[in-house]
């Protein structure tokens, strides 16, 4: 049981610290979002890119507990890309569909890119 409190730990610290640091690079909250949130973009693709790393280093559990899930699962939530693509194919549907792909396929190649 002490185990599991240990973890809970780590994924909670790794996701306070995940969430600052996205919201530092976003502005934090109440900032007008850019036409295009370019952002977000960034954080999505560095985090497929730091997500492919760990798992090449074959990290340990609680590593992969505090930085994979904790740190990168909060630096890159994906309710973040929903809303901010929804906006997006609301007011350009073809800018939406655009950007929805550009960061699913820039988020892919960056994974593959530290796997090779």
């Amino acid at each position: 049981m002490a185990e599991r409190a240990v973890e809970l730990a780590l994924v909670a610290a790794g996701g306070f610290v995940g969430t600052l640091a996205r919201a530092a690079l976003l502005g934090g909250l109440g900032v007008t979002p850019p036409a295009v949130p370019w952002p977000t973009l960034l954080v999505y693709v560095s985090g497929a890119l730091a997500r492919a790393v760990l798992v090449r280093l074959s990290a340990g559990r609680r590593a992969r507990l505090l930085l994979g899930t904790g740190v990168l699962g909060a630096w890159t939530t994906f309710s973040t890309l929903a809303v901010e693509a929804d906006r997006l194919l609301v007011a350009r549907p073809l800018a939406g569909v655009v950007y929805a792909l550009v960061t699913v396929v820039a988020g892919l190649a960056a994974a593959q890119l530290a796997r090779a």
